[in-house]
């Protein structure tokens, strides 16, 4: 007996893609995606990375799915960017005994909430939000949004937390006697560790087509060019701790490409960019890392992240990430800072440079620790919080009738 199963997926990701493929072919489910949009199927060109992306890896491998139709009031996001009528039927149609929201965001997860309730299909829920400033607000928005959310999770029969930080939003928007379970932020580690042993022959030549010195060490930021992301802060950290012997890698692209391409000549930072880069591709840089700087203002959960600790180097992250209190262990796995700390990044630079044998046993604890955070524990959890869900008061777990 399989627990049938709805998943509600925005559209198709290139990090989502090895979960559902995972939960689709576990005997405890017999899942279907529910696509709420056909992007990232067909190249669109992102503003932020000022590039046409196009992933080239498989999306839908080993998944059963199907497309709704989507009639968007605005195509660039927001909540009105889904809006699938068809859920209701969908659900209806495939007699699932539970469906997997993810967020509250958009009107088809409130569409995907209420068409469950009404059917009488148990509700799990996860998402990637955590607490900001703005939740300790007293202001009008910010009361109704709460409202709003805990008028949601309140009707879901599951939780799951992505990280601390998620974990201590759903503690304060819904606190419940049931905890809520584990469904970490995850990337496919395995795939990652091959590609690490697959380039590292190679390495001493990747280096050289970049133009990277001979015995300098490379600290790579990766991701969006936006303020948000506070590259400069990357530059601005290696500039006080000394340039020599660093080569900064900028992986990705922006609208502030001019401006730390600008620093880098004024201050005389070593800095090689190379633009987006396809997931295929991104291994080949991170074989040749020693340092990820990742000093957002706000970041839920990079997926960098997670990807560049099964390599053989120290991220040095901004407390603002959500994943930062479980991925990072300070001075272990990595280090921590402020969003804005400069001088602290500084420090942490200077202190990865000079001392060659510290930066290789934070690197081996970082590899070590990501190891912990799998798709495979992922499927087990979700298959947890789905016999919760079903669970009666005698504690007999009930499908629905198949007929």
């Amino acid at each position: 007996m399989k627990i049938r199963l709805a998943i509600i997926a925005m559209h198709p990701v290139q990090y989502h893609a090895p979960l559902y493929k995972r939960v689709c072919g576990s005997p405890a489910f017999n899942a279907r995606v529910l696509y709420l949009d056909k992007i990232g199927l067909e190249g669109r060109y992102d503003r932020e990375f000022r590039t046409t992306i196009e992933w080239d890896i498989p999306l839908l491998e080993g998944q059963a799915y199907e497309f709704l139709r989507n009639r968007p009031l605005n195509k660039q996001g927001g909540f009105f960017s889904r809006i699938n009528l068809g859920i209701p039927a969908a659900l209806k149609r495939g007699r699932y005994d539970a469906v997997f929201i993810q967020g509250y965001s958009l009107a088809s997860c409130w569409i995907a909430l209420m068409a469950a309730r009404r059917l009488g299909i148990k509700v799990l829920w996860r998402g990637e939000v955590v607490l900001k400033a703005s939740d300790d607000s007293k202001g009008l928005r910010s009361r109704l949004r709460g409202s709003l959310i805990k008028f949601f999770l309140k009707r879901c029969d599951a939780l799951m937390y992505t990280c601390a930080g998620n974990r201590e939003f759903l503690l304060r928007y819904a606190p419940r006697a049931i905890p809520p379970h584990p469904l970490v932020c995850a990337v496919d580690n395995d795939y990652f560790r091959r590609e690490y042993h697959r380039h590292l022959p190679d390495s001493l030549a990747i280096r050289d087509e970049l133009g990277i010195p001979s015995g300098n060490i490379v600290l790579l930021f990766c991701g969006r060019l936006t303020s948000w992301k506070r590259p400069l802060d990357a530059l601005l950290a290696v500039k006080k701790a000394g340039t020599c012997g660093i080569s900064v890698l900028i992986v990705g692209d922006g609208p502030m490409r001019e401006e730390l391409l600008a620093f880098k000549d004024m201050h005389a930072v070593h800095v090689v960019h190379v633009g987006f880069v396809n997931q295929s591709e991104i291994s080949r840089y991170f074989t040749i890392t020693d340092i990820l700087c990742l000093p957002s203002e706000r970041d839920n959960s990079p997926k960098a992240l997670n990807e560049a600790m099964n390599f053989n180097l120290v991220p040095i992250v901004s407390s603002a990430v959500g994943t930062c209190g479980d991925l990072i262990v300070d001075g272990e796995t990595g280090f921590r800072c402020a969003p804005g700390d400069t001088d602290a990044m500084a420090t942490y630079i200077s202190l990865l440079r000079e001392q060659p044998a510290l930066r290789h046993r934070m690197a081996a604890s970082a590899r070590e620790h990501i190891a912990r955070y799998t798709y495979a524990a992922n499927v087990d959890g979700l298959e947890a919080a789905a016999l919760q869900a079903l669970e009666d008061t005698k504690g007999v777990w009930r499908l629905r009738d198949a007929g």
